[in-house]
């Protein structure tokens, strides 16, 4: 088993249980940029606990759910962990948390098909406004280069006043300019 087919697996569970949820973090920049390895998956879940109840239920031989909710500090959310046994790969499940960009990239994620599997996603400019916080927050340098990298990728198609919007409220705006100036000869 692969990292990539733990995460089809989780996909499969999540919506057999009928959890809403989207795809984060560098799957979702490895979809719109430049792929990179990763050791984990990170999800953003809105499910009640019968729902939960239910998804760990299902989850298959191989898959370890931790005991305890984990408080990430980086996002300042909620979030279990599913270890997958056979390899060193991790699923980390986000409660959708009250913050009102969380609130609204989860109301813009968007559906795509990737190989054989459709999923929830992040847009592309809420993964770079989110890949800025992180960057800002956690001093996190893999942000900064998955930022960069979804923009120079997506070029003009992204909608820069809706990232310069956001990156404004969260004091990301000078970060975001380097990213856009670094990579605005490409498109």
């Amino acid at each position: 088993m692969t990292g990539e087919d733990a995460v089809s697996v989780m996909i499969g569970l999540l919506e057999r249980a009928k959890i809403d949820y989207m795809l984060v973090g560098s799957f979702s920049s490895n979809y719109f940029g430049i792929s990179r390895a990763t050791r984990d998956a990170d999800f953003v879940v809105h499910a009640s606990e019968t729902k939960r109840s239910a998804l760990e239920a299902a989850l298959p031989k191989g898959f370890e759910i931790a005991a305890q909710m984990a408080f990430e500090m980086v996002t300042s959310t909620t979030k279990q962990v599913v270890r997958i046994k056979a390899i060193p790969f991790e699923i980390e499940l986000f409660d959708l948390s009250h913050d009102e960009f969380d609130q609204q990239r989860f109301r813009r994620r968007k559906r795509v098909r990737d190989g054989n599997c459709d999923y929830w996603l992040a847009t592309a400019e809420d993964v770079i406004v989110q890949k800025l916080r992180w960057c800002k927050n956690g001093k996190r340098g893999k942000d900064y280069d998955d930022a960069r990298d979804v923009t120079a990728v997506q070029g003009r198609a992204l909608d820069f006043g809706y990232i310069r919007s956001w990156a404004d409220r969260h004091g990301t705006r000078e970060l975001f300019e380097e990213i856009f100036a670094s990579v605005e000869s490409l498109f």
